[in-house]
């Protein structure tokens, strides 16, 4: 889940979500990334949470963990950013709803155009959904948070 300020929400603009998995025979999904992409005015925001290969000497398969996800989540983001309904109005309403939030919402409901700064509509429209395919999650948004459970340690003695 991402969280978003409810002063910022009629900003919010392609949300898109996918999960690769990476545990046994990379079927089994205690291991992998889910990744929440969204953008907020003109600027793209990429979220991964992973969990990664365990154990100490398991340095290699969670390497090729995030190779995984990496190589997969910017292509399955770009297929659910177009497979996606659209935000219902009732998703985009604030409780202290006006004229302004509802045509706001309509306007975002009845367009599947890029979208732009809502702040500047001077700015350019954005499309981080199509900047995600064929490119590494680094490519894929503005701001890319990668968090999760890394496992990765640190061999020592206490």
């Amino acid at each position: 889940m991402v969280f978003v300020h409810i002063s910022v929400v009629p900003l919010v603009t392609d949300i898109s979500s996918a999960a690769v998995t990476t545990g046994l025979a990379n079927t089994l999904g205690n291991k992998g990334g889910v990744g929440v992409q969204l953008s907020i005015g003109s600027t793209s925001f990429l979220f991964v949470n992973s969990h990664l290969a365990a154990h100490q000497n398991a340095v290699k398969a969670r390497n090729s963990n995030f190779e995984r996800i990496d190589a997969e989540m910017p292509a399955m983001l770009k297929s659910a950013a177009r497979t996606s309904p659209a935000q219902s109005t009732e998703e985009t309403k604030s409780p202290t709803n006006n004229q302004a939030d509802s045509k706001m919402t309509q306007e975002r409901d009845q367009s599947d155009a890029p979208r732009g700064d809502k702040l500047d509509p001077s700015s350019e429209p954005v499309n981080t959904s199509s900047n995600l395919i064929g490119h590494s999650l680094s490519h894929g948004a503005d701001v890319v948070v990668f968090m999760g459970d890394l496992n990765y340690r640190i061999r020592g003695n206490r």
